[in-house]
């Protein structure tokens, strides 16, 4: 007797139906970016309530520059998103609660904490020694990347500052913010006001009258709503972008990614600055890696592409300020020529954190105790000490 198929293995998807699961997906990521000026708008908000007290407190914690990288290093590695990290930096600093100078060190320090995520990844490899060494190495390629270029920068921007008075990554921010005159009247913020203004507004009215009155209550409860929803809208458009290409996306990937250095970095940017995350994109090309489908130039080119496309998180932080234009977008461009700069000295010069990776990873192999030394140190031991020290 013949088994009956089951008409739902064979039958094809209903195009009508795929369409209008486009359409929704598509309005959830509008939707998701309305929900993210707003967070940002209501983290100013909440900063403001908090007062004076909290903004000294804040500044003597952040005063000394390792501390503020530090600080962005930890919190990247626990939040897994330099976009939140740097969102909020952003928030601070067009507040008035955080100088520029600052936050700079926090923006770097973001930089580091990210590549926490496809680290991690690598290790779903190890119970395969040849394959977890590949996709390890292809793994912390992008952390050593971003350790030399923090290590750099970061001693350029200090020294800087202390013999010309301005680092010169702020003083380069600086100059663009006023030579193309971003900051001052942004034309985006205008249209933003109108259809954001009123339910932040209304949000925020609501917290001040739970917290009984505007104050350090108060600025807590709606800093901790504005985070909540800056990291529900960011992981929303990330898994929502993501389901929305399909398959499409992992075709593009394999088809035109590997072709050359320059393609690498090219997609690593354009699928970066679509899907508003580093930490997913770099994730994909590990285990890629790991099968031996991908060499290890190619993943630092996309790796290095990725950097870029994650700093259009920070415009978009900078331009829903209903304040501090010009603060907010100089921290944006910071964010930018940060990982330009450290693309001008360590493309050149690839084979420094390539070599790094490489050494780690096959001392890695041999003792699998290394690779929790190598997360707990420097992504959480090192940093939270050196916090401590610091304070």
């Amino acid at each position: 007797m013949k088994r009956r198929r089951s008409p739902s293995l064979y039958r094809t998807s209903d195009p009508g139906r795929a369409k209008k699961a486009s359409i929704l997906r598509l309005f959830l990521v509008f939707l998701s970016i309305y929900v993210f000026i707003i967070s940002i708008k209501l983290l100013g908000s909440g900063f403001k309530d908090m007062g004076e007290g909290f903004s000294e407190g804040l500044l003597q914690t952040v005063k000394n520059p390792l501390s503020g990288l530090f600080i962005g290093i930890v919190a990247t590695a626990i939040i897994q998103s330099s976009s939140t990290t740097t969102s909020i930096t952003v928030g601070m600093v067009a507040s008035g609660t955080l100088p520029i100078e600052y936050a700079i060190p926090m923006i770097i320090g973001a930089n580091v904490g990210t590549t926490i995520t496809n680290t991690l990844v690598s290790l779903g490899h190890i119970s395969r020694k040849q394959e977890f060494k590949r996709a390890f190495t292809a793994a912390t390629v992008h952390d050593m990347f971003n350790l030399c270029a923090a290590f750099l920068f970061f001693g350029v921007e200090q020294i800087t500052r202390i013999t010309m008075g301005t680092g010169l990554i702020h003083y380069i921010s600086s100059f663009f913010s006023k030579g193309l005159g971003l900051g001052s009247d942004l034309c985006l913020v205008k249209p933003l006001e109108i259809i954001i203004t009123p339910l932040k507004d209304l949000i925020h009215h609501g917290i001040i009258e739970l917290a009984g009155g505007e104050g350090l209550f108060s600025g807590i409860l709606a800093m901790a709503l504005a985070i909540v929803m800056l990291v529900i809208s960011l992981r929303t458009i990330t898994s929502t972008v993501r389901k929305l290409s399909g398959g499409r996306m992992q075709r593009v990937i394999d088809t035109f990614l590997f072709r050359s250095n320059a393609s690498a970095f090219g997609v690593g940017v354009g699928l970066t600055s679509v899907v508003q995350s580093s930490s997913v994109t770099t994730s994909f090309v590990v285990p890629l890696a790991g099968a031996g489908m991908v060499k290890l130039d190619r993943v630092y080119a996309y790796s290095l592409g990725a950097n870029i496309g994650t700093t259009i998180t920070t415009f978009m932080a900078a331009l829903a300020c209903s304040t501090g234009h010009k603060a907010a977008v100089t921290v944006a461009l910071v964010h930018l020529i940060f990982n330009i700069f450290g693309i001008m000295v360590f493309y050149p010069l690839r084979r420094i954190p390539m070599t790094m990776a490489e050494t780690l990873a096959e001392n890695a192999v041999e003792r699998k105790w290394l690779i929790l030394v190598f997360i707990g140190l420097v992504f959480f031991i090192l940093p939270l000490c050196l916090i401590f020290i610091l304070r």
